[in-house]
């Protein structure tokens, strides 16, 4: 059953706005659904709509990540079962590289004299370098093979 857009009105905007909650969709895809349609009415039908006619939903803030204390990561990266996870998860946390970015990472992208490690894959496919934590002496994990694979 099809109906014309021209008939339907507040109630079947409502109607349609709960439909897509209940398919359980984010708040900002049905905000752009409502804002289409207030257009479609104001606009091309030239009839009025209230606000209130056609509400647009909340959406929720971006929630700032949780920051871990020191001792949850040392606590974290001692949990590592053996000494190439704790080399990831440290190399992860002190430079704050992606997980794409480290499995693309070979041992000559590694300067221990200047500090930095180099980024040949990152966002963008451009290369970058991202300076390691002078706490973490490299020399334990130099022998290691960093790819993820």
């Amino acid at each position: 059953m099809y109906l014309s857009l021209r008939t339907l009105g507040p109630e079947e905007i409502r109607q349609y706005q709960l439909h897509l909650v209940d398919r359980e969709l984010h708040p900002r895809s049905i905000r752009i659904q409502t804002a289409a349609l207030r257009f479609f009415y104001r606009k091309v039908l030239r009839r009025p709509l209230l606000s209130d006619d056609a509400p647009l939903p909340k959406v929720i803030r971006y929630q700032p990540p949780t920051v871990l204390s020191r001792d949850e990561v040392a606590r974290l990266i001692e949990a590592a079962p053996n000494l190439r996870h704790k080399t990831i998860l440290m190399t992860l946390y002190s430079t704050g590289i992606r997980c794409s970015e480290l499995c693309h990472l070979r041992p000559e992208d590694i300067d221990k004299e200047r500090m930095v490690i180099r980024i040949r894959q990152g966002k963008g496919r451009r290369v970058s370098s991202s300076v390691r934590h002078p706490a973490w002496e490299f020399s334990d994990y130099s022998r290691l093979s960093l790819s993820l694979s």
